[in-house]
């Protein structure tokens, strides 16, 4: 059967109140389905397209317009369009209802203060929680950033407004990033997390959360006199969130010590994915040789950044294997990341140095491995490439991947590789990926002048 849509004069004339558009003939269900799909496809559609189409069906595009209210394809922020969505949150609770994600909270706060004359961070903060309290069905959020003053007073306060606004959620979450205390000239961050745990302990919080984000943690001895002394926090984080996945992103340490305290957070947690990111006066040897003790061995994704802010977008062939400074401080893989998780699904190492192919000969034991990504991450040449009389090959790189333990890979990055990037890939190395069917990459180097 042929399916038509009736001629909307023939619907106006039995149902007046109908808009004359063939879009509004559509039903509800069939809207929702469509919005939804635009809302995956994010920005590809268009800036405008989503809340043009979110206007022209109403209550369907009323929920999937709310769903995430902050993003820039459906508003310009500025104090006047900030305060507008406040007011229609606090005071239309069943679009508040509609709310699922604040991740774009930060970015927001940033943006409003930046554009205002003022730049109120208070004010800027307080609408950023005032919204969060407004919208009792979230599943992502993320808290702003709060300036406050350097004394126990002032993280007390941010902690309990904190805890006030997740206080009225509803619903387990699937993302929680938490907020930092900024001071200018160093950062309490080691000390604030425990007081938020605090309050919402005293709240009787109740809800899970999937995935917790902790960024900016700073363990600045030289300026703080001393390290911050509290007990582990693992076991806390455990018992009020029960989180599956862990991120510490933008971990900072003025010593080995101080990143001995960020143990304290993983122990006690059964996560499945740990991420962190941090960086380091010192080598994190110890550290890193401590987290199979700490992790739980069930771990089935683990990324770790030994260089947050290594950016580097371009090598030179004649450094490598860059034995200078800084990056003669980064650290080498401990081998027993691999051996103690046998689960792992997801391995990412970045800005690592000294990588051989025995080095990560134990990945091959993983049955479950399918991506590895080591970005940023550099070979020693001597182990991974091989003179024959006409030509360099990476035969021991080639034989380490051959192994019928990485037959299963799927995502395949191998970091920095000494070949310049003019030059014709390597035969031996992309022969294996197209003949696995890995999806392959890797950075060359750049030769200077």
């Amino acid at each position: 059967m042929k399916f038509t849509f009736p001629k909307v004069e023939e619907v106006a004339k039995k149902n007046p109140d109908v808009r004359r558009s063939p879009a509004t003939l559509i039903s509800e269900e069939a809207q929702d389905l469509i919005l939804g799909y635009m809302y995956d496809l994010g920005d590809t559609i268009g800036p405008f397209s989503f809340p043009r189409v979110c206007l022209a069906w109403h209550e369907a595009g009323q929920r999937w317009f709310y769903r995430q209210p902050l993003e820039r394809r459906t508003c310009e922020w500025n104090w006047s369009g900030a305060n507008n969505l406040r007011r229609t949150l606090t005071t239309r609770p069943k679009l508040a209802s509609y709310v699922r994600n604040l991740l774009d909270l930060p970015a927001t706060v940033d943006v409003i203060i930046a554009e205002s004359v003022h730049r109120q961070q208070v004010l800027a903060n307080g609408w950023a929680l005032e919204v969060i309290r407004a919208c009792p069905q979230l599943t992502h959020v993320a808290l702003p950033d709060y300036h406050v003053s350097t004394s126990g007073n002032g993280l007390t306060s941010f902690a309990r407004k904190v805890g006030d606004a997740l206080e009225n959620l509803e619903r387990d979450l699937s993302m929680l990033v938490l907020g930092s205390p900024i001071n200018y000239g160093y950062s309490d961050s080691p000390d604030w997390l425990p007081k938020l745990c605090a309050r919402l302990t005293n709240q009787g919080w109740k809800r899970k959360v999937d995935e917790l984000v902790v960024p900016s943690l700073s363990f600045v001895g030289g300026l703080q006199g001393e390290l911050l002394d509290h007990p582990p926090l693992g076991p806390q984080l455990h018992q009020l969130f029960e989180p599956r996945r862990l991120i510490l992103d933008q971990v900072y340490a003025s010593d080995e010590a101080g990143l001995e305290e960020v143990a304290g957070y993983i122990e006690g947690l059964q996560i499945t994915t740990f991420s962190i990111s941090f960086r380091v006066r010192g080598n994190p040897a110890s550290f890193l040789n401590r987290l199979p003790s700490i992790l739980p061995s069930s771990l089935t994704h683990l990324l770790i950044d030994a260089n947050h802010g290594n950016h580097r977008r371009s090598w030179e062939l004649d450094d490598y294997p860059f034995d200078f400074d800084p990056w003669s401080d980064l650290p080498s893989i401990p081998s027993s990341l691999f051996t103690s998780f046998p689960s792992l699904s997801f391995i990412q190492l970045e800005n690592f140095r000294d990588m051989t192919p025995s080095t990560l000969e134990p990945l091959s034991q993983l049955s479950n491995l399918r991506r590895l990504h080591l970005r940023n991450s550099v070979w020693l040449p001597e182990e991974i490439l091989d003179q024959t009389e006409d030509q360099v090959t990476f035969s021991p790189l080639v034989a380490l991947f051959a192994k019928p333990g990485f037959a299963k890979i799927e995502q395949l990055h191998l970091g920095v590789l000494p070949i310049w990037d003019k030059e014709p890939p390597p035969v031996m190395l992309t022969a294996l990926m197209k003949e696995r069917g890995w999806k392959g990459e890797w950075q060359a180097c750049v030769i200077d002048g």
